[in-house]
């Protein structure tokens, strides 16, 4: 699964939101079937500007039809119905390094 880091540099909220739009663009216009986001999961550790800023932006991209799903790291798992919903649709994301792990700064899209 290829691998999107937004947070690379530390930038801002703006243009994270930047490289994940043109990240998801172009993995889809490639027929990307998945891609792993790193946003981060912010420095207290309950969510960054960042992260809660790409989840709304993914929202979006579901509701207008540019990805099909989105897990978040902490729903990564055999034990949330995120996480057996996009590992069913996309069986090789169970062979990623963070399923199973909850780590809450990275998102799995599927297109």
């Amino acid at each position: 699964m290829k691998t999107i880091n937004i947070e690379f540099g530390y930038p801002t909220c703006d243009k994270a939101l930047i490289a994940l739009k043109n990240s998801v663009l172009t993995e889809r216009r490639l027929g990307t079937k998945n891609i792993k986001i790193i946003h981060g999961y912010g420095s207290n550790g309950v969510g960054g500007k960042i992260k809660v800023a790409t989840m709304q932006e993914l929202r979006r991209y579901v509701q207008n039809g540019t990805i099909r799903m989105y897990c978040p790291g902490e729903k990564f798992d055999s034990n949330h119905e995120e996480g057996i919903r996009i590992s069913a649709r996309y069986p090789a994301v169970k062979g990623d390094s963070d399923w199973n792990r909850g780590n809450s700064g990275i998102t799995v899209i599927g297109f």
